[in-house]
């Protein structure tokens, strides 16, 4: 689940939460998922407080920002993903 995003203007109304329950319920019964994951920005601690909230646990998993192939240069040091997964039952 991933790209999900409610304009500044509209955040705090519960539409994020549907979007986020819609898409695991999409994801459960469409393509038969057993577990939903997202992969987070390091740098935004208040979203992986939100998805907490939402049920998501940090797998202890990271994944790298930019590939070496890219040759970007990342904004933040050791930017990276937190990988978070949340069982779909």
């Amino acid at each position: 689940i991933g790209m999900l995003a409610v304009h500044p203007e509209y955040q705090n109304f519960g539409l994020g939460r549907k979007l986020l329950e819609a898409g695991s319920e999409s994801a459960r019964t469409d393509f038969a998922c057993s577990k939903a994951k997202m992969f987070v920005l390091c740098g935004r601690p208040e979203l992986l407080a939100w998805y907490s909230k939402a049920g998501y646990e940090a797998s202890g998993e990271r994944q790298a920002f930019f590939g070496p192939e890219s040759r970007l240069t990342p904004l933040i040091e050791d930017a990276h993903f937190v990988v978070v997964e949340k069982a779909l039952l």
